[in-house]
């Protein structure tokens, strides 16, 4: 996983770790839930003075969790019934995070392929499931897209 988190593109990167897991060497849910609270607070405590290079790592290790959990959900059926609420939970907290590093850093330079890959790995999976979860109240998935509308760019 550490040879794909420094790699070019993220793209590849998320595609990769999509393609390539393996369910029985995979970090727990609770572990991977532990680093995206960890993300959150080092984003809200000093993400502004990281400066660039940092919020990409930053990024880049939400992107991994998120495509553990995009590949442990896409094999569902494998997965021990006990472990699917804290797998979703990680999908819904690394969601918010990412809704709390586009509201803080508006005027972040994006790379097309970032973008690309949070679509890929975020937005497309729950895109279907979107006008059934957002009867009740709204989701995470939604509000980052109120946030991204928001942006003037």
């Amino acid at each position: 996983m550490v040879i794909f988190l420094v790699s070019e593109c993220p793209l590849e990167m998320t595609r990769h770790l999509v393609d390539t897991i393996d369910l029985e060497h995979v970090l727990p849910p609770r572990r991977l839930l532990s680093s995206v609270n960890m993300c959150a607070v080092i984003l809200k405590q000093c993400g502004a003075l990281s400066g660039t290079d940092g919020l990409y790592y930053m990024l880049r290790v939400l992107l991994c969790v998120g495509a553990n959990v995009k590949a442990m959900l896409m094999q569902r059926s494998s997965v021990h019934a006990g472990y699917l609420s804290t797998i979703s939970k990680v999908r819904v907290t690394t969601v918010e995070t990412l809704t709390t590093f586009f509201q803080h850093f508006e005027n972040f330079s994006w790379d097309k392929n970032f973008l690309d890959s949070i679509f890929e790995v975020f937005i497309k999976p729950s895109l279907s499931k979107m006008p059934v979860e957002c009867l009740q109240h709204p989701t995470p998935l939604m509000k980052l897209l109120v946030v991204w509308s928001q942006i003037p760019r």
